[in-house]
């Protein structure tokens, strides 16, 4: 968790770490996970809390998976568009994540997303969202799969602000990381 800018207006960010592959191998509707049978009521509670001797036996006899990582940050921004104060939040979120990525270790990439209330349409210059945009690797995910007529994040009625987006997801496309593809 980061505080960002405490003393103008403090706002703040929060990271997950997910690892897809687990997310995908809990189950389906059916209560099976990779077409086995569920395990009995309570029978994962105790292997998960059955102490570490008996938690790296089962490791050891379990096939090694590739993680799929993904880092998912959730913010919101100053309201003062286009100002010092949104910029620097922006600017601290950023520098913020660049340090989660290279504090990463081991052989499996990561994936990362900003998502959260920007309080900046795409339009407004020196803003949260310019910043954000601003050729380091980071791309609206809106532009590759939005339409227009739902792009509206404020106000939700029509009116001479109708379609303006202030909410944005964010994907960073770089080498070093896995590609994180909106669907």
């Amino acid at each position: 968790y980061i505080y960002m800018d405490r003393e103008a207006q403090p706002r703040g960010a929060r990271a997950v770490l997910v690892d897809l592959n687990a997310a995908s191998t809990a189950g389906d509707a059916d209560g099976k996970a990779d077409g086995k049978e569920a395990e009995p009521a309570g029978e994962r509670e105790r292997r998960c809390c059955a102490g570490p001797e008996k938690a790296k036996e089962e490791e050891e006899e379990a096939p090694k998976k590739k993680r799929a990582l993904l880092w998912v940050i959730c913010t919101q921004l100053s309201h003062k568009v286009s100002r010092a104060e949104q910029r620097d939040q922006a600017e601290q979120l950023l520098s913020w994540v660049d340090k989660i990525i290279s504090d990463h270790t081991g052989d499996d990439k990561i994936g990362v997303v900003i998502c959260g209330d920007m309080n900046a349409a795409p339009f407004m210059p020196c803003s949260s969202y310019s910043a954000l945009s601003g050729g380091n690797g980071w791309q609206d995910v809106w532009k590759s799969r939005g339409t227009w007529c739902k792009q509206s994040t404020y106000p939700s009625c029509c009116g001479p602000l109708c379609g303006v987006r202030l909410d944005h997801v964010f994907v960073v496309q770089r080498a070093d990381l896995a590609e994180v593809e909106c669907t």
